[in-house]
């Protein structure tokens, strides 16, 4: 879906009226307010769930620390990683298997 959109800014998220992106943490966090009130998600729900919810499954889909980071836009090595990234079942499946066959 997305691979089809034409891109118009290298940030993802990008004020609909003006192109660029949001300057303003409180006018985003209305804007994303009212469009998770429209999806019909009650709960609280914030921009960070989805954001850690992408790294998350970014690192058990065997990204590496370069690759997340370009993508979220944080340090190598940053602390703030291990905040976002919280690898699962799938990460230590991977690792495991990597132990079984010696690398290859």
């Amino acid at each position: 879906m997305l691979a089809d959109t034409e891109r118009t800014s290298v940030h993802i998220i990008v004020n609909e009226q003006t192109g660029q992106p949001y300057t303003n943490k409180n006018v985003f966090g209305k804007a994303f307010g009212k469009v998770r009130k429209w999806a019909g998600i009650e709960r609280l729900l914030t921009f960070h769930d989805l954001r850690t919810t992408a790294l998350t499954n970014l690192g058990n889909k065997g990204a590496t620390m370069a690759e997340i980071v370009t993508f979220s836009g944080h340090k190598l090595n940053s602390p703030v990683l291990h905040t976002y990234v919280k690898p699962g079942r799938e990460a230590a499946i991977r690792a495991l298997n990597k132990l079984e066959t010696n690398g290859e």
